[in-house]
């Protein structure tokens, strides 16, 4: 975990996953500097608390290019754990402080994505990088398949069923409401022949 000193990272959003990405770098690396940020910041305060550490909090709009760019500016990375309607914002921002990218999905909107990777070259002209969609799936199952091609070379056909069990007295969520909620609202897409088919809810 050394080649971190001296490293500072800069985590945006202090809710169930933004403050457990700030508790796992804190505790698990070694990290000169951790920024969190987040529109409400008695909330990424009561984080900061709970972690201890060396851990600052900044009242920032993810949506207003200038401010992320502020928080994140001399940082070498910058974690999106904010709803991904802001992504681009955020990568705005990361391009034009020279800082390296990270989030955790790249929709809904799901046209994000186009926009996101459009930033590919500018990046790559900086010598930048900028991951997109790397929580569980998209993220880890890509990882898992990019594995298996590695092992067998070639596949027929790749399924990929993704579910968690949650036990609890009350009702609680993961991650964002209003993104689970998009979600559950889109239908889902294969991709078969080269082609992606839009197909109807649990179907």
């Amino acid at each position: 975990m050394n080649e971190y000193v001296g490293m500072s990272v800069a985590i945006l959003g202090s809710g169930a996953q933004g403050s457990v990405i700030a508790y796992f770098l804190s505790k698990g690396f070694s990290f000169s500097e951790i920024r969190l940020g987040d529109i409400n910041q008695l909330k990424a305060e009561k984080v900061r608390r709970w972690i201890g550490g060396n851990i600052t909090t900044s009242k920032v709009d993810a949506g207003k290019v200038d401010e992320v760019k502020n928080f994140i500016k001399g940082c070498d990375v910058v974690v999106n754990a904010v709803e991904p309607r802001f992504n681009l914002s955020i990568l705005e921002a990361s391009y034009l402080a020279g800082v390296n990218y990270q989030d955790l999905a790249f929709g809904p909107p799901y046209e994000n994505l186009r926009h996101q990777l459009a930033y590919d070259s500018k990046f790559r002209e900086n010598s930048l990088i900028a991951l997109t969609a790397t929580g569980f799936s998209p993220g880890l199952s890509n990882a898992l398949v990019g594995f298996t091609m590695g092992k067998y070379g070639e596949l027929r056909s790749i399924k990929l069923r993704v579910y968690g069990v949650l036990e609890g007295r009350r009702a609680y969520l993961t991650w964002s409401p209003l993104t689970m909620l998009e979600d559950t609202m889109l239908k889902p897409l294969i991709f078969r022949k080269g082609v992606y088919e839009e197909l109807e809810h649990f179907s």
